[in-house]
């Protein structure tokens, strides 16, 4: 009789430390997913700036780079996005077309 607690005990600890894995796993590679998209933490995966959502879903975008640019950014579900540039006119100094994801680095700042 208590080899069976000890036998559902260990199941239900083994499917807890999975889901917490798995929850770590996500926190680490797909925040997003856990926290969501904000202006801040967009800002700071595009380039440090300032992002402010627009109707459409869409992100209006700001980078405080030399010179400043404007980006109109594109977010999925998982956090990634792309970025096209709207001012400067596009040069060959500055991409006019940009990716990447939001990462845990952006999500957690210490500033």
């Amino acid at each position: 009789m208590w080899w069976r607690a000890v036998k559902i005990a260990a199941i239900v600890s083994a499917v807890l430390v999975t889901l917490a894995f798995l929850t770590l796993l996500i926190a680490v590679t797909r925040p997003v997913i856990l926290w969501g998209v904000n202006g801040e933490r967009l800002a700071s995966s595009v380039g440090h700036g300032t992002c402010a959502k627009v109707a459409g879903g869409d992100w209006d975008c700001h980078t405080s780079a030399d010179p400043p640019t404007h980006y109109r950014v594109d977010v999925d579900w998982m956090g990634c996005w792309k970025a096209t540039l709207t001012e400067p006119e596009p040069n060959p100094g500055i991409p006019g077309h940009r990716d990447g994801c939001i990462d845990l680095g952006d999500v957690i700042t210490f500033d």
